[in-house]
């Protein structure tokens, strides 16, 4: 393979977004980082990109435990793809900092606005963002497969203020959100939860999930539940949402398990 691309996905939105680059690409490894977080990674790549969505304005934990592993590669060119429902915020330009400190350089990064769960889009409004998703993975693939370089945007000092002090928030909280995920008498024991979980922190009790505390924040237990069984806080709050262009055999396979 000449290309490799590595994503995390919760939705499936970002899964979505990488299998659609690896196919325009062309000879492109697609790997999970839920998978290739506890491995040795090395190999030489004409492009190496990673793909995730945005938490909080910020990276998912788990992209960068990943990236301050990235060490053994031979990459002409490095990229990432940010995707997201709301405010882009500071991700980009954290994740061209996280490379800087590897002592890498951060060739590229995009953004793709994709349907949030936190925001509540009708389909006619969803249809809209996923073409002007395909029209975006169009324009990003030209610029990787001429490996141009492009100026990661930055926020100004307030903002990268303002920024910094929510992302840390969540980081400070984010261990101890799963304790306000609980399940109701809909839960029929399948065991979905726990092996979709990208951070195996979700173990089966007497056929009920329990949560360890080790929460990704992805959403991906509540997401893909098929029963509509658990729930976050006293009501879930969130839209359950799942991209359609990706299935539960997908996403399971993308797990850990």
């Amino acid at each position: 393979m000449d290309n490799v691309i590595y994503y995390f996905s919760g939705t499936g939105n970002s899964l979505k977004v990488a299998k659609d680059m690896a196919e325009k690409l062309g000879s492109t490894e697609l790997i999970s980082i839920s998978k290739a977080i506890n491995q040795e990674m090395y190999g030489a790549f004409e492009t190496a990109g990673i793909v995730f969505p945005v938490h909080s304005k910020g990276v998912p934990m788990m992209v960068v435990k990943f990236i301050k592993k990235l060490k053994s590669f031979k990459v002409a060119y490095y990229y990432a793809v940010a995707t997201h429902g709301g405010n882009l915020g500071g991700a980009l330009e954290q994740t061209s900092k996280l490379f800087e400190k590897r002592g890498m350089k951060l060739a590229a990064g995009f953004a793709v606005h994709m349907p949030s769960i936190y925001i509540t889009f009708n389909e006619e409004e969803q249809n809209k963002l996923f073409q002007a998703c395909d029209q975006r993975v169009d324009r990003i693939i030209q610029t990787i497969k001429n490996k141009k370089a492009q100026v990661i945007e930055k926020n100004g000092f307030l903002n990268n203020l303002w920024i910094g002090i929510q992302y840390k928030m969540f980081l400070w909280l984010i261990y101890k959100r799963d304790k306000s995920f609980w399940v109701n008498e809909k839960c029929n024991q399948c065991g979905i939860c726990a092996k979709i979980c990208p951070a195996e922190n979700i173990e089966l009790k007497d056929g009920r999930p329990i949560w360890k505390h080790n929460c990704s924040h992805c959403y991906a237990c509540l997401q893909w539940c098929p029963m509509q069984a658990l729930q976050y806080g006293k009501t879930t709050g969130l839209k359950r949402y799942t991209n359609p262009f990706i299935s539960l055999k997908e996403m399971l396979q993308s797990s850990r398990n």
